[in-house]
């Protein structure tokens, strides 16, 4: 058939189905995991920020994890390491209908613009999903990124001691890329006292979660004091322990 005689909604008809083909919905019974990574960072930390961590880039993270968090109430938790934040939504919520490319498209979208309004230039974060369909699978994935980001902060703080000690960029990074996080370790403690002594948020990342926390207000019809419950965001340092109650947690919420 000729295109040019297509009507509007016969365009429109074929094009929609080619979008939706490559949409999707994802499984009901699904944890999705929805990784967000910092496109091109370096050079932002370069030109902003000091090496090899920087407080305040942490909390920029943080500030939008919260944001991401406010954005999507399914949203039941969010791990921060470095530049990328991961966050899950569990079986049974359906923000955005579980379409992929919704999730994927809106989550970067927001990541983006409130990290780019808090840093105050343009910046880009893209995100891909990851589904699991139990909480041994969950659990393993956020440990995966913590021990990514334990083995990415030693080799971090061995190649800037490298770089002080006048070693050139090029010669420190080979110098290093044949040596473990244990022989990192020990490199780092020949040279700095208390070389060990870091925030867990550098080496291991930190979790951003909501807690229930009981208040204390005043009733004004029976003129008495009353107890209520609200959620307010935590943050906490990553650990095993915490993270096994947080998808606990979020599967009984979901439920």
């Amino acid at each position: 058939m000729d295109g040019n005689n297509l009507t509007f909604h016969d365009l429109e008809s074929r094009m929609r189905a080619l979008e939706n083909a490559r949409e999707g919905e994802l499984p009901e019974n699904a944890y999705i995991i929805a990784r967000l990574d910092g496109r091109g960072f370096s050079k932002l930390t370069n030109k902003h920020f000091s090496k090899p961590f920087d407080t305040a880039f942490h909390r920029l993270m943080v500030e939008t994890m919260h944001h991401l968090l406010d954005y999507e109430p399914q949203i039941a938790f969010a791990y921060n390491q470095s530049d990328e934040i991961s966050v899950l939504i569990p079986p049974g919520c359906a923000p955005f209908n579980r379409k992929a490319r919704k999730l994927l498209s809106l989550l970067a979208a927001a990541a983006s613009s409130k990290f780019s309004m808090l840093v105050g230039e343009a910046v880009c974060f893209d995100c891909r999903l990851n589904l699991q369909y139990d909480e041994e699978g969950v659990c393993n994935y956020f440990r995966w990124r913590s021990i990514d980001a334990e083995r990415n902060a030693f080799n971090a703080r061995a190649y800037w001691l490298l770089r002080k000690q006048g070693v050139p960029a090029r010669a420190a990074a080979e110098q290093l890329r044949a040596l473990s996080t244990r022989e990192h370790k020990k490199l780092l403690a020949e040279h700095l006292t208390g070389a060990d002594a870091h925030p867990t948020w550098q080496t291991r990342g930190c979790l951003l979660h909501r807690v229930e926390e009981n208040r204390t207000g005043y009733n004004p019809i029976s003129a008495q004091p009353t107890t209520y419950t609200r959620r307010k965001m935590q943050e906490s340092d990553y650990s095993d322990e915490l993270l096994g109650y947080l998808v606990e947690e979020a599967l009984r919420s979901a439920r």
